[in-house]
């Protein structure tokens, strides 16, 4: 679809979710829940090599850019990708990257 047809508002959200996947720490846990979900904060800031305050802050922005969704579970919460689209993005970057030039 040719950017003319797309509005200003598909054009801005698409961008910001170019830019939240920009950070390693953000891309490490979303490959992580698309490996796994879904997966507590404590269990993503380990697998994203995070401290626990900066995985929080990355799952709040991850969340901000409907990329990720949070249930409570008890005293936890647990996270998982917003839907299937997102494992496509990240899974066809990482090939892309991966392939011999």
């Amino acid at each position: 679809m040719p950017d003319a047809l797309l509005s200003e508002a598909v054009i801005a959200e698409t961008a910001s979710l170019f830019s939240a996947l920009a950070h390693p720490g953000r891309l490490r846990i979303l490959l992580a829940l698309s490996e796994k979900a879904p997966r507590s904060a404590t269990e993503l800031a380990v697998l994203a090599g995070l401290e626990q305050t900066a995985a929080s802050h990355q799952l709040r922005l991850l969340k901000k850019v409907r990329l990720i969704t949070g249930e409570r579970a008890g005293r936890q919460v647990l996270y998982s990708l917003a839907d299937s689209h997102i494992s496509h993005i990240i899974r066809d970057a990482v090939a892309h990257i991966q392939e011999e030039r």
